[in-house]
């Protein structure tokens, strides 16, 4: 579980730290202002779906054993169905509009990572060519692909 430690308390869930991050240093512009109701809801969204369908569905692929004490098979196998609905309801959407709010924000960082690593778990990511080219451009961001191949690094030590 990530954790968070602020001013003495300890903040957990990936969308609770970003939040936190973001209303700690919004000139970092991690997410849009949340000058409108709308402008909330759709950041809300964006956060739900990553870790609450996707991150769970993720794990379901990746790691099957957390979900069951026996066969993975019938796991594995329903996390692809699930992985197949709901990172297609991600791709229409990035297909309209390019980013997950629009324009760039935290929230494509989570969604790139959930795409990734399913892929990489057996997910055939190739039925998904609006995520495909997601992933691509944001690679194409300088600060991103210095995080995301420190990542990859850190994992490829790991054994992952």
């Amino acid at each position: 579980m990530p954790a968070f430690v602020a001013d003495g308390a300890v903040i957990t869930e990936n969308p609770a730290i970003l939040a936190y991050i973001d209303a700690l240093r919004p000139e970092a512009g991690i997410l849009p202002a949340r000058d409108t109701p709308l402008i909330v809801a759709e950041i809300q969204r964006g956060f739900s779906l990553c870790s609450g369908t996707l991150h769970p569905i993720v794990r379901g692929l990746a790691n099957p054993v957390r979900f069951t004490t026996g066969d993975v098979g019938p796991v594995r196998e329903r996390a692809q169905e699930l992985a197949a609905a709901s990172f297609g309801y991600a791709a229409a959407r990035i297909g309209e509009r390019g980013w997950w709010l629009g324009d760039w924000s935290i929230i494509d960082v989570y969604l790139v990572w959930c795409f990734f690593v399913a892929c990489h778990a057996g997910f055939d990511g190739a039925a998904m060519p609006a995520l495909q080219d997601h992933q691509a451009r944001a690679l194409e961001r300088e600060t991103f692909a210095a995080v995301f191949k420190d990542d990859m690094a850190r994992r490829a030590s790991m054994g992952l």
